[in-house]
């Protein structure tokens, strides 16, 4: 079982492509060199797209703190979004915080939202916090409660009578599901454990140019399909304890 140390602090920067003449807020962001894949169409294709490098430009930073006091789950999390229009000598201080959430229960208000950052959000499920980048069908905390190996669910409700279950509060150490291993909130140290059993049974292409062609493992098409959880568009509404939320996201 994977447990941080309390006082842990993990950090995570979010990039995008777009250009400043696009999202004007994003003008002076911290702008790095980034090898991504190049993407100018509509829809993604069937294939492999191809890389090269790019600049991107800092949206969003996502911290989490392990924290005892947060009884529930043992994290706080909180988002940062930039904001190109705001007072600040450097990129990093036009950071503008967009809120803190120690727990899913929104009743028992276990989080708190900024509502005078400067710029467009959507925030989660119900009102829960999430970056600008974020899929507003989840949240901070319900996305990464999910993490345990092998994963055996998505990072988002699947339907509409699983969501009560990915809006409950977890401690760290229990997984999201039963004869998983919990990894604390950390999807990274979940993909790394499932990359690491990955690499010690090689897949091979299912071309038919290719005569030991194998199919891929169930558990593996798990493992990329959660790679693209957090973009997923779950069909709405959802309804959690007999209430209507997100009817259209946020």
């Amino acid at each position: 079982m994977s447990q941080f140390p309390n006082g842990t602090v993990i950090a995570k920067l979010l990039f995008t492509t777009a250009p400043d003449d696009e999202l004007p807020y994003l003008k002076n962001a911290v702008e790095w060199q980034a090898n991504v894949h190049v993407f100018s169409g509509v829809t993604c294709p069937s294939g492999a797209l191809v890389r090269r490098p790019q600049t991107v430009r800092l949206l969003q930073v996502d911290i989490a703190i392990k924290d005892a006091r947060a009884a529930e789950t043992g994290w706080v999390f909180t988002t940062l979004s930039y904001n190109g229009n705001a007072a600040g000598a450097t990129p990093w201080e036009r950071m503008q915080l967009v809120g803190v959430m120690w727990g899913n229960d929104i009743a028992k208000n276990q989080q708190w939202i900024n509502k005078m950052n400067g710029t467009p959000q959507h925030l989660g499920a119900g009102g829960r916090l999430n970056g600008p980048v974020d899929n507003p069908r989840s949240s901070c905390i319900s996305c990464h409660a999910t993490a345990q190996t092998p994963s055996r669910s998505p990072m988002i409700p699947p339907s509409q009578a699983d969501a009560p279950r990915w809006f409950a509060n977890y401690p760290g150490n229990r997984a999201f599901d039963a004869g998983a291993t919990a990894t604390d909130y950390s999807l990274q140290i979940a993909m790394g454990i499932q990359n690491l059993n990955r690499s010690k049974t090689p897949v091979r292409s299912t071309s038919t140019k290719d005569p030991g062609a194998a199919l891929i493992p169930a558990e593996d098409i798990k493992l990329m399909n959660r790679a693209f959880d957090s973009g997923r568009d779950i069909p709405l509404p959802i309804i959690i304890n007999k209430a209507l939320e997100y009817p259209v996201g946020r």
